[in-house]
């Protein structure tokens, strides 16, 4: 499956440790050398809806990948996996559904 990231998403790498960016990493590795229908029987991607938008949750231990699937429309609607925003999971209760919306709506601009 085509894999990309988005700019937000690049960024936010940049903030964690070097091991977690490692696991980052492999998961886009993973992710790429993967079908679609490969990727959702792993057991490690779940959904959830915000709005019209499904937004797609790879589970890596205490990191969770943030993605969207996109249709390419210069590649006769061939689907892509877009990586859109990060987390690290904490005992505490997060406040990323914030960032989360930001990362969408700079999407749709």
């Amino acid at each position: 499956m085509n894999v990309f990231t988005t700019e937000q998403f690049n960024k936010e790498v940049k903030d964690f440790s070097h091991n977690d960016q490692q696991v980052i990493f492999r998961a886009f590795q993973k992710a790429s050398e993967m079908t679609k229908e490969q990727l959702f029987s792993t057991g490690k991607i779940s959904y959830s809806l915000d709005g019209d938008e499904e937004i797609f949750i790879i589970k890596e231990g205490k990191i969770r990948i943030y993605c969207i699937i996109e249709k390419s429309f210069e590649q006769d609607f061939e689907e892509s996996l877009v990586f859109i925003a990060l987390e690290r999971q904490t005992d505490k209760r997060s406040h990323f559904s914030l960032r989360l919306h930001k990362s969408i709506d700079n999407l749709r601009n």
